[in-house]
């Protein structure tokens, strides 16, 4: 005898996802940027709540895009670009508005990190290809946990960042290197972490976001004229939803470096490391794996 199953609805359906457990964790979208040639800025920033706050922004920003991903560069670009070469300028300033008022009538926080290449590098002239983009994605992992480890109740939280070939993999080691870190206290607050392509929603809030920090950056304090601070931009600072953290060079003159900067502490071990395993190449992906093995010999105290 053929049974019979019940075909849930998509109502059905949406309303069982948000009663699921993940509900009550944080998700966190991230993605970075930078200025042309790299040379100047670079930020990694993102935005965090919880499923239910991502399923309303999601609601609100596709119909605002008609289910166009949304890319500020190419909106802001002139001649414009992508789906946007035949609006008219006042048309993509609209639309561009629009986005950024969205994001701050939702319940999501933004929060990022931005550096000073020039100033970094001055300091750490011995560094390697993609040090920017590892600097400011573990400071910005950092807050995110903050975020979670001051929830009422703490909650654990579940990170997507934009898909890049050139940083994921990396990325992923120095993540599970943070999550082992035992003298960081909100280790345990870091759940699993997945790199997305950019049609999610959550990437391209991030996006908008992470330009404007970088936008902010450039023509405030390293690019080479000093420009007034966008509109866009006073409407997030006014919101009081965002947080950014500017590292320049009395940060790096001043304060420690920090986690992903350890490997300075241990260069001569982790030359030694590379002769030992037969490595030739000195990269990040390398600089990571040798602090993440590092630190999963370091002996638990607490049994």
């Amino acid at each position: 005898m053929q049974e019979n199953f019940l075909v849930p609805t998509v109502e059905q359906i949406r309303q069982a996802r948000k009663k699921r457990i993940v509900a009550y964790m944080l998700l966190a979208f991230g993605d970075e940027s930078s200025d042309e040639q790299e040379q100047l800025v670079f930020a990694v920033c993102g935005l965090i709540g919880t499923q239910q706050e991502w399923d309303d922004l999601a609601d609100v920003w596709n119909k605002r895009t008609g289910g166009i991903p949304f890319h500020p560069a190419d909106c802001e670009a002139e001649p414009p670009r992508g789906p946007y070469k035949n609006m008219s300028k006042d048309e993509r300033d609209k639309l561009y508005t629009d986005m950024i008022n969205i994001l701050t009538r939702t319940k999501l926080m933004g929060y990022g990190a931005v550096l000073d290449i020039k100033s970094y590098k001055e300091y750490f002239p011995d560094t390697v290809d993609n040090v920017p983009y590892h600097f400011c994605f573990s400071r910005t992992v950092q807050d995110f946990a903050a975020i979670g480890h001051i929830s009422v109740p703490p909650q654990k939280v579940k990170f997507a960042f934009h898909r890049n070939q050139k940083t994921n993999a990396s990325a992923e080691v120095l993540y599970d290197f943070m999550g082992l870190s035992s003298d960081w206290e909100d280790s345990i607050y870091l759940d699993e972490i997945s790199f997305v392509p950019n049609d999610y929603v959550g990437i391209q809030a991030a996006c908008v976001v992470t330009r404007e920090a970088m936008k902010h950056a450039y023509n405030r304090y390293v690019g080479p004229v000093h420009r007034p601070v966008r509109e866009s931009m006073k409407v997030l600072f006014n919101s009081h939803l965002y947080k950014f953290r500017w590292f320049n060079k009395e940060y790096f003159e001043k304060e420690s470096m920090g986690i992903v900067d350890n490997f300075e502490i241990a260069k001569a071990e982790y030359l030694q490391w590379l002769k030992e395993k037969k490595i030739r190449a000195d990269n990040i992906m390398n600089r990571n794996r040798f602090l993440k093995e590092k630190m999963t010999k370091v002996p638990n105290l607490i049994e």
